[in-house]
């Protein structure tokens, strides 16, 4: 799936891509520039992933990725899960994936 992202107030054209975490099989999501450098890791690979359904993922929405969840939010992308888990001293936002994307 291919969508615009603002990053630090820069639009970039990302596409995204899906794949598991290999220690424990967790859903990860990132995504890629069109030509294809790294643009941001949405997900966060917690002790807790192993618990959420393969559709589930949590969102880290510190440092870089602040603003991220938003638009893929506003995108359809993702729909916020009513709980939070802390992870150290910040909190990572578990949620749903609505649409399908390619698996690396």
């Amino acid at each position: 799936m291919e969508l615009t992202l603002k990053s630090f107030g820069i639009a970039h054209q990302v596409k995204l891509i899906r794949s598991s975490y290999k220690n424990n099989g967790a859903t990860a999501l990132f995504a890629r520039t069109l030509e294809g450098e790294p643009f941001a890791v949405f997900s966060v690979n917690l002790p807790e992933s192993v618990l959420l359904r393969n559709d589930h993922f949590y969102f880290k929405i510190w440092a870089e990725n602040q603003g991220l969840l938003e638009q893929l939010e506003a995108a359809g992308v993702v729909a916020r899960l009513p709980f939070k888990v802390t992870t150290g001293y910040v909190e990572a936002i578990p949620v749903k994936l609505l649409v399908e994307v390619a698996e690396l």
